[in-house]
């Protein structure tokens, strides 16, 4: 996978003496003992988690599948920066229908072990069926709420594919993590760059407000939680261990605006999309279509790109 080399730079950060030197002073926090949230007026708080969960539970059947079928690539790209290795024990967090976990658990095989969980009841069947149907060895899925998880072992790594600002505390999450961690561990974490999937989720949002007056404000509010790379390194590099922030954006073909129609209600904008009154719905779907074609042409397919910052921490 390449990284874009144009308005979003692919990018390797390393942390600065600053960093590294607060950092190397902290010790292990107690779990009932987190530090101040990373940013106390973020909107995210604990009513989101059945929003979220209602969401995904929705689309499990379709997620991962195509023309959703990039979450695979782009979980196999952060197995890959997390160097997971045969033997070793994985937790995913947020591990949805398994892209992040079958990919890590065909690189801890044979001796290793993979347990994803996941709060969305329908995201845990389907994954555990997809587990079966591959015959994967190793492999485990457990309902369960990343934020009040409690793991009966450590584990050499801890993986979550673009799910970690769903939590309601990042800050408060990571210090759970950083126990959960075996001698020499590390962390890998995926995070979007941009609003989805420019350019056409650019479109999509800006037709949005046009229907949801509040939604520029909600968008804002919520990137500040990862599209920032200054802001995570800053998150990363607090938990004792040497953190690196990689940003790719690959590009994915999309064949049809109807295609891009089913990617769209089949992720996380199916969350604004279906604050459109029903009998407004397909009007909106015509109006948005005609402004991508005036936007970028009448086109058989088109390109969108995954502007995506990986966040790995090494704990050795």
């Amino acid at each position: 996978m390449h990284a874009r080399h144009c308005d979003i730079a692919s990018i390797h950060h390393e942390p600065t003496r600053a960093h590294l030197e607060r950092a190397n002073a902290l010790e292990y926090q107690p779990v009932n003992g987190p530090r101040n949230p990373l940013d106390p007026t973020s909107p995210i708080d604990s009513s989101a988690n059945d929003t979220t969960r209602i969401l995904f539970g929705r689309i499990a059947n379709q997620f991962d599948r195509p023309p959703l079928d990039f979450w695979s690539l782009l979980g196999k790209r952060l197995v890959t920066l997390a160097d997971i290795s045969p033997g070793q024990h994985v937790l995913d967090v947020g591990s949805g229908t398994g892209a992040v976990a079958m990919a890590a658990a065909a690189a801890a095989y044979p001796e290793g072990s993979v347990l994803g969980i996941d709060m969305a009841p329908t995201m845990v069947t389907t994954a555990q069926q997809r587990a079966r149907e591959a015959g994967i060895p190793g492999l485990r899925y457990l309902e369960a709420d990343a934020a009040t998880f409690i793991p009966d072992r450590r584990f050499d790594a801890i993986l979550g594919g673009f799910s970690l600002f769903f939590l309601p505390n990042m800050e408060d999450a990571l210090w759970r993590f950083r126990q959960w961690m075996a001698p020499r561990g590390r962390w890998a974490f995926s995070f979007w760059a941009e609003r989805g999937f420019p350019p056409l989720g650019e479109i999509l949002l800006k037709d949005l407000a046009t229907e949801i007056p509040t939604l520029p404000d909600e968008i804002a509010d919520f990137r500040h939680r990862f599209a920032n790379p200054v802001v995570l390194m800053d998150l990363l590099s607090s938990f004792g261990g040497r953190a690196s922030l990689i940003s790719e954006a690959p590009p994915y073909r999309v064949a049809s605006l109807e295609q891009w129609w089913l990617l769209a209600n089949n992720s996380g904008l199916r969350g604004f999309i279906d604050r459109i009154p029903p009998d407004r719905r397909e009007a909106f779907r015509q109006r948005h279509f005609t402004n991508i074609e005036n936007a970028l042409g009448r086109n058989n397919c088109f390109t969108i790109n995954l502007p995506t910052h990986f966040g790995v921490v090494r704990f050795d």
